[in-house]
């Protein structure tokens, strides 16, 4: 099969979240992918672009789902890759009545998320990339982080749209929120229960923000927008919560909540059913600058040092979940109206109906040890631009 030839991405619009995850990971692994949402540009028509997509596609991967057999979108382009004896790699994500043309052809079945990274090994060995080239070895519960992104300084729009699918899958459960041995707004811990969500590996980097900005070019532009496109491997700052939220609805995505933010932080280490429970994101009391960027100290003019020390996302090693510079680094807008915890269990919990600052999490390149863990919270009004960043989240419904 011609290496220059893509893999066509066929799915349900209900399944997208699963197959962004997927067409990521197979593309940081070497696959030419074509993804509708990701490779339509602004202005074609969708049809004309996926008849083109189809007739230069290498093969095609189908996502099977209740949803996407039902699919009348779906069923034209699987016809049409059947009637073209085009090869087929069918992946199962949910049980479901399989086309009956289908039938014979082996599945990849991703149906449960626990065995994801064994299965994207026999799905890369199915399109020709051996499984030893492999960037996420599997663990049976840790959910690795995606191979660093190649950055091409003359193609910033692919580096951009790579990065923004760039999510990692968190696992429903169950968690102590907060930290009694804290300030005294993180107390006092109470257990929550979380559904399963994605959340982006990385900070949202300059170069995904100009992308936003190419599109909205009203949108007011963060301060040091010309110092901060200098290196656009960087995250972006002086974004006030306004800013971070007109982008993620932009992206498809939203802003995570403070429950899955701190959930998230914490990479698995819950502080329940025996598990222990740390003060940082990589399961360790202690902190070094080996770890993570912070206490670069605060001054005058603090914002002409973000040029100095800000460092290019995914500079340091990720959490048990993927997740980069969940310390340190920018501050990162949530969702959330600050407010008191509760003492009380909690499901899925979200703000205050209102308040006068949103929360932020994570510390950033100013701040001490302290301010940097994963249940530390800072607020700041929602028009404020200080040292604050942000990354989305996805529920896996949205």
């Amino acid at each position: 099969m011609n290496g220059e030839q893509h893999t066509f991405i066929c799915y349900a619009r209900q399944d997208k979240n699963f197959a962004r995850k997927l067409a990521s990971d197979l593309r940081q692994n070497g696959v030419r992918i074509w993804m509708d949402e990701l490779d339509i540009p602004p202005g074609v028509r969708w049809d004309d672009a996926v008849e083109d997509a189809l007739e230069s596609a290498g093969r095609l991967l189908i996502v099977l789902t209740p949803q996407s057999i039902s699919s009348e979108n779906v069923k034209d382009e699987l016809n049409y890759a059947l009637d073209e004896n085009l090869p087929i790699v069918p992946v199962l994500r949910q049980p479901c009545k399989i086309p009956y043309r289908l039938r014979r052809l082996q599945r990849v079945d991703f149906s449960e998320d626990k065995n994801y990274n064994d299965n994207l090994q026999r799905l890369l060995a199915s399109v020709g990339i051996k499984p030893e080239v492999l960037t996420q070895p599997d663990t049976s519960e840790k959910n690795l982080a995606p191979a660093k992104i190649e950055f091409d300084p003359n193609d910033l729009d692919a580096y951009a749209k790579q990065m923004d699918a760039a999510m990692a899958f968190i696992p429903a459960g169950e968690f102590l929120m907060g930290d009694n041995n804290g300030e005294n707004n993180e107390k006092p811990e109470h257990r929550v229960k979380l559904d399963a969500f994605y959340m982006d590996s990385y900070l949202v980097t300059v170069a995904q923000y100009q992308r936003f900005l190419n599109t909205n070019p009203k949108h007011k532009k963060p301060d040091k927008w010309d110092q901060q496109l200098q290196n656009p491997r960087r995250p972006v700052v002086y974004v006030s919560w306004h800013d971070a939220t007109a982008y993620a609805t932009w992206a498809g995505k939203r802003l995570p909540t403070e429950a899955e933010w701190e959930y998230a932080a914490r990479g698995g280490f819950t502080g329940l059913d025996g598990k222990p429970k740390y003060k940082y994101p990589w399961g360790s009391d202690e902190i070094d600058e080996s770890k993570a960027n912070y206490g670069n100290q605060w001054s005058s003019d603090w914002k002409q040092g973000a040029g100095k020390y800000l460092k290019e996302v995914g500079s340091y090693e990720p959490n048990a979940f993927g997740l980069y510079d969940m310390a340190g680094n920018v501050w990162e807008w949530c969702a959330d109206w600050y407010g008191q915890y509760s003492d009380r269990d909690e499901v899925n919990p979200t703000s205050p109906q209102s308040g006068t600052s949103r929360v932020g999490r994570g510390g950033s390149w100013l701040d001490y040890a302290r301010d940097v863990r994963a249940a530390y919270r800072g607020y700041w009004e929602p028009d404020d631009r200080g040292s604050l960043g942000f990354r989305c989240a996805r529920g896996q419904g949205e």
